[in-house]
């Protein structure tokens, strides 16, 4: 692939996962917010749309976007403790209050610690400006992000494979679009293990990300289930 259009297809891509995400979170806020867990879910999507913009950012300005990004990439352990926390909201489970405090508080642990020792470098790449190449300390933070992530993929199989009807078409379909877009951010992994390719799964993310977003929303509106707290104890 030419890198000049390869160049333009990544950054256009990820330029429009923002836009989607701040949309999303607006119309969330603006359609759905009386409803538990609308506020939840809005800042959920902002931070989707800042983990693009961290990613986005070294290919626009090379090296000069490390401050930005590494920042950015510290925060990412906060927005994934969010998904956990609405992955337990969604299956109305009783322990989603316990399980946010331990999610949000490791989040900000591992945030801190990113934030005061590093979390790595934006460096040139096979003729890109830049890209983001984690340090120890990043492998670390990203490591504890899809941690929390994981853990919300597998309650949301849980609920798919325990509930019936519309709430576990739901909770299918977000399981699946947010399966695809953790396997679409693995293309940002390429410059940090020496991957000789193209990010070409990264494209996916504005796709995958505002699936996963309006398919999380149609589950703003499931009533709650009695004996285990209102729907989304946000």
């Amino acid at each position: 692939m030419d890198i000049a259009v390869g160049l333009f297809a990544y950054i256009g891509a990820l330029s429009l996962t923002p836009i989607a995400s701040a949309l999303l979170a607006l119309f969330v806020s603006l359609r759905v917010r009386p409803v538990p867990g609308a506020n939840l879910l809005a800042a959920f999507l902002l931070g989707v749309g800042l983990w693009s913009v961290a990613q986005t950012l070294p290919a626009l300005l090379g090296p000069a976007a490390t401050r930005v990004t590494a920042t950015l990439i510290a925060l990412s352990p906060l927005p994934a403790a969010g998904f956990l926390h609405l992955a337990f909201a969604f299956a109305l489970c009783g322990v989603v209050r316990q399980v946010a405090i331990a999610g949000y508080g490791t989040a900000a642990f591992a945030t801190l610690v990113g934030l005061i020792f590093g979390v790595g470098a934006v460096v040139p790449w096979h003729g890109f400006p830049g890209m983001f190449v984690p340090s120890v300390i990043g492998w670390c933070v990203l490591g504890l992000a899809a941690l929390l992530s994981t853990a919300g993929h597998l309650r949301l199989a849980q609920t798919w494979r325990e509930q019936g009807g519309a709430h576990r078409r739901q909770a299918g379909a977000v399981f699946v679009a947010s399966l695809v877009g953790l396997v679409a951010l693995t293309g940002f992994a390429s410059p940090a293990l020496g991957i000789d390719a193209y990010p070409c799964r990264s494209c996916c993310c504005p796709s995958t990300r505002s699936h996963s977003s309006m398919a999380s929303s149609g589950t703003a509106s499931w009533p709650p289930i009695s004996g285990h707290g209102a729907g989304w104890c946000g």
